[in-house]
């Protein structure tokens, strides 16, 4: 019994310390552009615009490479009126040409899901969900101990044969790197 406790945490202490050990996983050199060795690649932001009008909208984005990054955005409206964008499922790519890591100007291309509430004519609610494709641009500012601050503007266009939707991609955002 003995001899298979100290196997048993051997065996922890070995797979713990080279978890350690293993920093490139959640990094990469940016040596060449800012000095550092280590650069989180996780970064979540809050719209703060986007709030305050009465839409929610959380932005999750993940750094491929030291230029460009891909990303998810949610939204879902406070609003319970009628005709009204009701919920927003952005996917995104975005490219930076900032001198620092993921940092400064960008331009985004995106594909947005939208959900629209309908009232028929019978007072019955309906949900349609649409397909679209949409353009941005924006600027990012990032701090030394990784708080981010966003502005961004960009615009969307739904496909469809009964209606076509605009969706708009304004924003104030802050958030976290990590």
């Amino acid at each position: 019994m003995k001899k298979i406790l100290i196997t048993l945490s051997v065996l922890i202490l070995s797979f713990v310390s080279l978890q350690a050990q293993d920093t490139n996983e959640n990094s990469y050199d940016t040596s060449s552009t800012s000095g550092l060795s280590y650069h989180p690649r996780h970064e979540i932001r809050a719209n703060v615009l986007m709030s305050v009008i009465g839409m929610l909208t959380f932005d999750y984005e993940y750094f491929v490479d030291n230029n460009f990054g891909l990303g998810l955005s949610g939204s879902y409206s406070l609003e319970k009126k009628s005709d009204v964008l009701q919920a927003l499922l952005l996917p995104y790519g975005r490219l930076y040409f900032g001198s620092r890591v993921n940092d400064g100007f960008f331009i985004e291309g995106n594909a947005g899901m939208v959900s629209q509430k309908f009232e028929t004519y019978n007072n019955n609610i309906e949900y349609k969900q649409y397909f679209g494709l949409g353009v941005g641009a924006g600027y990012k500012f990032l701090t030394r101990n990784n708080w981010v601050g966003e502005l961004e503007l960009g615009v969307g266009r739904t496909f469809g044969k009964e209606q076509v939707i605009y969706y708009s991609r304004v924003g104030i955002s802050i958030g976290k790197r990590f």
